[in-house]
């Protein structure tokens, strides 16, 4: 935890140094930009309620706009080319099969999952922006299992749970993107969080590549990997959650 601490004070020293800085230039005019997206979303593996033993998930990928029920995802930003303040917003609503395993002879579990995200970044080069920002996270999870209890003469039994979290996982992360591009649009982001303050750990892989169409209209197309490990309680008021969400992105941009 001490390395933790460490790593955020010296990213919070280094944006405000940078922003002491910055107020002896000329302030630069804001842009905004709103992005729509939506994500095709691959999700591999373990997630526990209650008392039902620990499942594997582990999604077929030419199944996956057959698992997804509802989605609504929206991205923001104001940006005025040394500071960037960033919002993102994804509502996911799906369906997955738990894998068979020793103790588990089927399954399903519906999720919502609503996450919120914010940061702020400094561009530290014309292509390499540092930030902090948070994620709030929502998962709600219910399962329903087949299970075939030893000592019951191989009869099967049904069982289901549920449960719903909340948590605030802050984050440290890098943007790295196409200077001076003109009209192309290439961009490489990362973060990495949680540090049991939330989740147990938390990181996040995105890249993008687009093209700008106008001065208002661009639309852009990637790869998105999100990772959470979080778990809280015991017996009856257990939630274990620890799953990889990955999938390709299509954005559309809109600049003002």
């Amino acid at each position: 935890m001490k390395k933790i601490f460490l790593l955020l004070s010296a990213s919070l020293f280094s944006i405000s140094s940078a922003f002491s800085q910055d107020q002896e230039n000329p302030k630069k005019e804001w842009g905004f930009k709103v992005e729509p997206y939506l994500m095709a979303p691959y999700m591999k593996g373990t997630v526990a309620i209650g008392k039902i033993p620990q499942a594997e998930i582990d999604a077929n990928a030419g199944e996956v706009f057959d698992r997804l029920r509802s989605a609504f995802m929206l991205y923001g930003e104001a940006n005025n080319g040394k500071w960037a303040i960033t919002g993102d917003f994804v509502y996911m609503k799906l369906q997955e099969t738990i894998e068979p395993n020793g103790q588990i002879n089927s399954g399903e579990i519906n999720f919502d999952e609503t996450i919120f995200a914010m940061e702020g970044l400094y561009r530290i080069l014309p292509w390499l922006e540092l930030g902090i920002g948070g994620r709030v996270v929502t998962i709600g999870g219910d399962m329903t299992v087949s299970r075939t209890e030893l000592g019951s003469n191989g009869e099967t039994n049904v069982q289901q749970a549920e449960k719903t979290e909340s948590w605030f996982d802050p984050t440290v992360l890098f943007r790295m993107q196409v200077p001076n591009s003109g009209k192309w649009i290439g961009e490489l982001k990362a973060d990495i969080g949680g540090f049991g303050i939330g989740s147990n750990e938390t990181y996040q892989i995105q890249v993008y590549g687009g093209y700008r169409f106008s001065k208002l209209f661009q639309a852009t197309a990637g790869y998105r990997a999100l990772s959470i490990d979080y778990e809280s309680g015991t017996t009856v008021d257990r939630f274990n959650y620890d799953v990889k969400t990955t999938g390709p992105v299509v954005r559309l941009g809109f600049n003002f």
